[in-house]
């Protein structure tokens, strides 16, 4: 079963079945916070959906130079589907939709039919996010019930996408890991490079990515590549490589270990299962090629 996604204005959704829960947020790498929320609904409901947006509401209002994100909607819904979610739905999030009240928020809720909705403590809504979980419980507008889901805390913060981005950027993939409740992974299709790494024996899966990802710290991975229903380890380096040709913009690659297929316009998911080395230029393509086999050894004693 692969899980339904509807795209839309927000007014503009399916209406739900009678006796489901709708879940809020934008849930940006659906983590341990985001899963204890969407948890919460599935214990008292059996229709449970999760409403989203299509882009981040700091990049659509012009807080944010780029869009960076932890999960793109495909990844969501797969992630969202295991959990035992009904429907995902994708709500258009413009300038215009920024602009209106929270009342016409509650209204456009309202609209879609929910039982119940379930949030967490820090939810904002409407113009200027002048909406709150007080006014969504005690709103008379509203024709749904409200329950806020505690947050969770590890560590002593409370687990957030933002803090989660800076841990991928900073190349923390484990504690990343242990926020989201699974590795960090990015999506793509597999592109033609200028195949430096055929030449000195470890080929390389150049990634396209399909959304735009947070990028890890320039450096070397240990990784696990998904390639259709096969799962396979591999290295993965992130950066400019600075010896051979070096690029404008970081550039993801993987060496896949054991596999001899054809990868190119294949589309693999790529996880992030440890940091083995920062970035380093190299004298040779000699020098190279004995740190990348150092690189495939150290892989395969995390692979066990």
């Amino acid at each position: 079963m692969i899980l339904k996604v509807f795209n839309a204005p927000l007014d503009r959704l399916p209406h739900l079945p009678g006796h489901a829960a709708l879940c809020l947020g934008y849930f940006d790498g659906v983590h341990q916070g985001h899963q204890a929320i969407i948890n919460e609904a599935l214990k008292n409901f059996h229709k449970v959906y999760v409403l989203t947006f299509d882009h981040t509401p700091k990049y659509v209002l012009g807080l944010t130079k780029s869009e960076e994100v932890l999960t793109s909607v495909a990844d969501k819904a797969r992630i969202l589907e295991a959990m035992g979610v009904s429907a995902l739905y994708v709500a258009t999030f413009d300038k215009p939709f920024a602009a209106e009240t929270a009342d016409q928020f509650i209204q456009a809720l309202n609209g879609l039919n929910p039982d119940t909705v379930f949030c967490g403590p820090d939810y904002r809504f409407g113009q200027l996010a002048k909406g709150d979980v007080t006014l969504l419980s005690s709103s008379k507008e509203a024709r749904f019930e409200t329950v806020v889901v505690d947050e969770v805390s590890m560590d002593g913060h409370k687990v957030s996408s933002r803090d989660i981005i800076k841990l991928v950027q900073d190349g923390k993939v484990k504690d990343a890991e242990r926020f989201m409740g699974r590795p960090y992974s990015v999506s793509g299709q597999v592109v033609k490079g200028l195949q430096n790494g055929r030449k000195i024996g470890f080929p390389t899966a150049n990634l396209q990515l399909n959304a735009p990802y947070v990028i890890p710290k320039s450096g070397v991975y240990a990784t696990r590549v998904h390639i259709g229903s096969k799962v396979k380890w591999g290295v993965t380096y992130v950066g400019t490589h600075p010896t051979i040709a070096e690029l404008a913009q970081p550039g993801i690659e993987t060496y896949v270990l054991n596999y001899w297929g054809n990868l190119y316009k294949k589309t693999i998911r790529v996880e992030f299962i440890d940091f083995l080395r920062g970035d380093m230029v190299f004298g040779s393509l000699n020098e190279l090629k004995k740190q990348i086999a150092k690189d495939v050894k150290a892989t395969r004693a995390l692979k066990g």
